[in-house]
């Protein structure tokens, strides 16, 4: 009997042996799965146009705009989230060009809501910030809620606008993803 008993220990041993190394293999893969997508996630690639510099998500989907409308970039995976680069040739005064902005979008979309606005100090840099919300309600589509964000920042002659817009339920994961593009944008006067 008690060879068997032992037996039986050496096979419960093995077996709780094979379970952990199971267990760590696995815990293994899914942190190398996460940190190969990771960093799929945080590619970039460059964009330039007018003096103005970015690094735009790898992946998405970017048109080259036209006169103060420089760039808008859109995610493939989420549509409504779109990130925008203008440079306004208008008074530097940036709450006045923020509330002059405001004002018309409200004419265009009566939806259209001021979330908070105040003045910033972002990368170095003094800015002005818009947050806003909106019902986007296309036809054939059920109505969403769009969060959104303005960053406004003195340059030479005029202002540069680099906005996010995203559904509401998307909008904190967008808006930290966001935060690394904003960080990215740099102006060059004459460019």
């Amino acid at each position: 009997m008690t060879v068997l008993t032992q037996l039986r220990q050496e096979i419960q041993t093995k077996e709780r042996q094979s379970a952990l190394l199971v267990i760590l293999m696995a815990l293994v893969a899914l942190g190398l799965g996460w940190a190969v997508k990771t960093a799929v996630a945080n590619q970039t690639r460059p964009f330039a146009q007018n003096g103005i510099s970015a690094q735009v998500p790898a992946g998405w989907l970017v048109q080259e705009g036209a006169g103060e409308l420089l760039l808008v970039a859109r995610n493939p995976a989420a549509m409504s989230q779109r990130y925008r680069i203008q440079l306004l040739n208008e008074a530097t005064d940036l709450s006045a060009l923020a509330n002059q902005r405001n004002e018309n979008r409200t004419r265009l979309e009566p939806t259209f809501t001021i979330l908070d606005e105040t003045a910033i100090v972002a990368d170095g840099r003094d800015g002005y910030k818009v947050s806003y919300a909106w019902i986007s309600s296309q036809a054939g589509q059920i109505p969403a809620i769009i969060k959104g964000v303005d960053y406004y920042f003195p340059v030479e002659n005029g202002a540069m606008v680099i906005s996010l817009e995203a559904e509401e339920a998307d909008f904190a994961d967008a808006f930290s993803r966001f935060q690394r593009f904003r960080a990215s944008v740099t102006y060059e006067a004459g460019g």
